[in-house]
């Protein structure tokens, strides 16, 4: 436990710092989130940095963790993840929300509050251009994910 612990903390003083910037590469997101993903310990890794990372005021911070779950082979509803899942759909950042729609799309995690933030994304990004149609997308397909795993129509 003690290397686990000596290894999180490393990381997320790598989150810290990314945390400070106003620029980054998503590079930088890619790789922190792959090494928090590698950890282990998936489900402890989860509960020590959701608190730090997914409401971070940073949101290159939240994406490093709604990326590493991209990256995790868990089924979240194991994790209890719907609450920060639900507040990843709404985040103020695109990427953010994009990120979250991308989770549920490879992991179906269905609850009304989670189908209707979906529907909200892939309906409000009809009027918009450019990164929001990679939102659209993906909030499209995460419906159709979810349709498919429930036999809904």
């Amino acid at each position: 436990m003690r290397i686990f612990r000596k290894k999180i903390d490393r990381l997320l003083d790598r989150a810290a710092e990314l945390g400070r910037r106003d620029v980054t590469m998503p590079i930088d997101i890619f790789s922190l989130a792959r090494a928090f993903a590698d950890l282990p310990d998936k489900a402890n890794t989860i509960e020590v940095t959701r608190p730090l990372l997914s409401a971070h005021e940073n949101a290159f911070v939240r994406r490093v963790f709604f990326t590493m779950i991209r990256f995790m082979d868990i089924d979240t509803r194991r994790c209890d993840l719907d609450a920060t899942l639900l507040a990843g759909l709404k985040d103020a950042s695109l990427w953010v929300r994009y990120d979250a729609a991308w989770i549920i799309t490879n992991r179906p995690a269905s609850t009304p509050a989670i189908v209707s933030a979906l529907q909200e994304l892939a309906a409000a990004a009809d009027s918009e251009e450019g990164d929001a149609v990679a939102l659209k997308k993906q909030a499209t397909e995460a419906l159709a994910s979810l349709s498919n795993s429930t036999g809904a129509p």
